[in-house]
């Protein structure tokens, strides 16, 4: 691949640790890399990477940071963050609709907080990320599921060189789905594939000598 690209961001600290920032990007990818199904001479149809066409990526990305206190005078010592992104892209190669980068999310984002009371420090964040479905070749399209993923911890510091950390991940406990589609002209195969999620907890006592 080769790859034409510009960015640009715009940031705006409008208190005492308190940003808001906007970027955005674009991309004009010539010899795109995809996920292709060719036909060998063994006679073996076999998914592989190949390089065909030009493909256009445009994202604009929002993200805001700040302390509770900022907006609220008297409000306890809690951090908040959030983030979204929107990507745009196509494929010339690739008849439409859905016919974007398929490593691509469409639409992502991101909220949390963290919140500290002397030696306790805790925090949450919840992340999104849209799937559907993409057409991949002419003949082949395949569906994501979407993704939710929502993380805890919580931070003892018991002393400048001993601190607990507990630690949640994947607490929705969501599948993770594909479903993938090929069609010709003597029909269709589908294949789908379901991967159980699973929430995951860790405790990691750190000292420091």
């Amino acid at each position: 691949e080769l790859a034409l690209g510009v960015d640009a961001s715009y940031e705006h600290y409008w208190a005492e640790g308190a940003l808001l920032s906007v970027n955005v990007s674009a991309r004009e990818i010539d010899d795109y890399t995809r996920s292709g199904l060719v036909l060998r001479q063994d006679g073996r149809w076999v998914v592989m990477p190949v390089n065909k066409g030009k493909a256009h990526s445009r994202t604009i990305e929002l993200e805001a940071k700040f302390p509770l206190k900022a907006v609220i005078k008297d409000a306890p010592a809690i951090d908040l963050r959030a983030n979204i992104a929107r990507n745009w892209s196509s494929v010339d190669a690739v008849p439409g609709p859905n016919n974007r980068l398929d490593n691509q999310t469409p639409v992502s984002a991101n909220f949390g907080f963290d919140y500290k009371q002397g030696a306790l420090t805790t925090g949450a964040s919840f992340n999104f990320a849209n799937g559907g479905f993409v057409r991949v070749s002419d003949e082949q399209t395949r569906y994501q599921t979407v993704k939710r993923d929502l993380e805890a911890y919580v931070l003892w510091k018991f002393s400048p060189k001993t601190q607990l950390r507990v630690a949640a991940s994947n607490i929705l406990a969501q599948d993770f789905v594909t479903d993938i589609t090929y069609t010709d002209r003597f029909g269709s195969t589908r294949s789908a594939s379901t991967f159980p999620g699973e929430a995951t907890y860790r405790a990691t006592l750190e000292m420091k000598f």
